[in-house]
């Protein structure tokens, strides 16, 4: 380590990152020392200045698992005082019945946060929420932009009540997080934050009273809404936001949303209004639902900026509407006694359920497609829109979907 450490800090002086996990079922025995044989005890690698200047300098640091409880975790922590990014997961539960352990992390955590002189990125992720974080971040409640947290347990008696503080946060993330109850968020219903640009809920089910909140607050500022989970959420009702989206959202250019055969006029809605819009990800609620009369008119209304169209739903559409669709992306319009083509700038064509896709749709890909799409992806294989890209795509329907 500490050669390691020596040969960064000669070379590598404008490193930026730095990330150090450390877990008690892994055998490290010294963290940030080392054994010394001929003196027979521990040595401080942080002691050479050249080391302490190198981490010094340091902007971006990830530290996971026991590393803040290892005894010299707080000399670092008088170096590293002018972080912009900080990501933390904190050691389990159960490393020993009192909790002293996980607890004591925590705590010297929050200690890190707030000796920080502008944090702007702050992640927490695979772990507790400890309320002793929240009251860590209130310091930095000026300079935080991004706040994510994945992964996470939040306890019924921990609320993000310090969150409406950092008035000047502009993207706010969670996801997969469990316990994320109306108590919780609450502070957020109450005291909505109006700066944000992107807020994200890949949850199961989403807090919609939340979600509506943050968007009233923050209107025109939202280019970014990606809500529900792309794996067969089974929650239904999200008409409501949708409605809420296309009316206070106009500035939007990604959104991530669950739209099943209750939404679809609230998606035609926001096609209209988020003119925008360059990333549509569409999640469905786990139901067949085939959209073999909706798919074409949804190309004739797609934004012009539209670059990529994500299709995680089970939606279902005959080789005959792929055609009208593509159609209906590059029409031909007439204005001022002129024809042009005035068509999106479609370029990838995301289709992840591809179980009904068949030879037929893949050479209408080919033969019918605006001159701007370029690739198309199926179940995560993307493949040229040229006759070599169907030949692929086609040898690899036929070996993976049955």
């Amino acid at each position: 380590m500490l050669a390691l450490f020596r040969l960064f800090a000669k070379h590598s002086m404008g490193l930026d990152s730095f990330s150090f996990v450390m877990d008690m079922d892994v055998n490290i025995n010294h963290g940030l020392s080392y054994y010394d044989n001929k003196l027979q005890h521990k040595i401080l690698i942080l002691r050479e200045p050249m080391i302490r200047q190198w981490l010094g300098q340091i902007k971006e640091f990830e530290f996971a698992g026991d590393f803040a409880t290892d005894h010299d975790f707080p000399i670092l922590m008088q170096i590293c005082r002018h972080l912009i990014k900080m990501e933390v997961r904190l050691p389990d539960f159960g490393y020993n019945d009192d909790d002293e352990h996980y607890d004591s992390s925590a705590e010297l955590t929050a200690r890190f946060i707030e000796s920080q002189s502008k944090l702007e990125h702050f992640i927490l992720r695979d772990c507790h929420y400890p309320q002793a974080l929240g009251t860590a971040l209130i310091r930095q409640q000026n300079t935080l932009r991004y706040i994510q947290f994945c992964d996470i347990v939040f306890d019924k008696w921990c609320p993000l009540d310090w969150l409406p503080k950092c008035f000047n946060l502009e993207i706010l993330e969670f996801c997969d997080s469990e316990s994320l109850s109306s108590k919780v968020l609450a502070p957020l219903k109450l005291a909505p934050l109006t700066k944000l640009r992107s807020i994200i809920f890949k949850e199961d089910p989403v807090p919609i009273d939340t979600l509506e909140s943050l968007i009233l607050a923050s209107n025109s500022n939202l280019e970014e809404i990606i809500f529900g989970w792309p794996e067969d959420c089974k929650q239904d009702g999200y008409a409501h936001i949708l409605n809420s989206i296309s009316l206070n959202c106009p500035n939007l250019v990604k959104l991530g949303a669950m739209i099943g055969p209750n939404e679809i006029g609230e998606l035609f809605e926001i096609l209209n209004s988020c003119r925008k819009l360059k990333y549509l990800h569409i999640y469905g609620n786990g139901r067949p639902f085939d959209v073999s009369d909706i798919l074409p008119e949804i190309g004739k209304i797609m934004p012009r900026t539209l670059l990529d169209l994500n299709i995680s739903a089970r939606w279902r559409f005959m080789p005959d509407s792929l055609r009208q669709f593509l159609e209906n992306c590059s029409l031909l319009i007439e204005e001022q006694h002129e024809v042009f083509k005035d068509g999106v700038s479609l370029k990838n064509f995301v289709i992840s359920i591809c179980d009904f896709i068949n030879d037929e749709h893949l050479r209408i890909l080919v033969r019918h497609s605006m001159k701007s799409l370029k690739f198309f992806s199926l179940w995560n294989m993307k493949f040229t829109v040229s006759e070599a890209g169907i030949d692929k795509a086609s040898q690899w329907l036929r070996k993976s979907v049955v």
